[in-house]
């Protein structure tokens, strides 16, 4: 294990215990759902993405991450759904756009 995988693991295992501070705390779950996301445990980056999603207000840059995360995990249908949700909130962002195009011509 390299260095920065080792400081990816580590930084979740801080995450981790957090949760167990306050399980439904947002931004932790977004933040572990982004290690996750680095580590390739894109089934985890998942789940702790939906949690941070249902636990506070919808936000663009959240849905773009739950897209990219079911991408990555070849769920192409759903990440669709991510983007188009994602871009009813932010309709000029043009990162989610791009992908999304992608997504629908391949």
């Amino acid at each position: 294990m390299n260095i920065q995988q080792h400081n990816w693991n580590e930084a979740k295992k801080n995450l981790e215990k957090l949760l167990t501070l306050d399980p439904d705390d947002p931004f932790a779950h977004s933040t572990i759902a982004q290690v996750y996301y680095v580590l390739k445990d894109y089934k985890s980056a998942i789940k702790h993405i939906k949690i941070a999603i249902d636990n506070q207000p919808p936000q663009a840059n959240l849905l773009f991450n739950m897209g990219m995360m079911y991408k990555e995990n070849n769920q192409i249908q759903k990440a669709i759904k991510a983007f188009e949700k994602g871009l009813e909130l932010e309709p000029y962002d043009r990162r989610a756009r791009d992908v999304l195009q992608q997504l629908k011509n391949s």
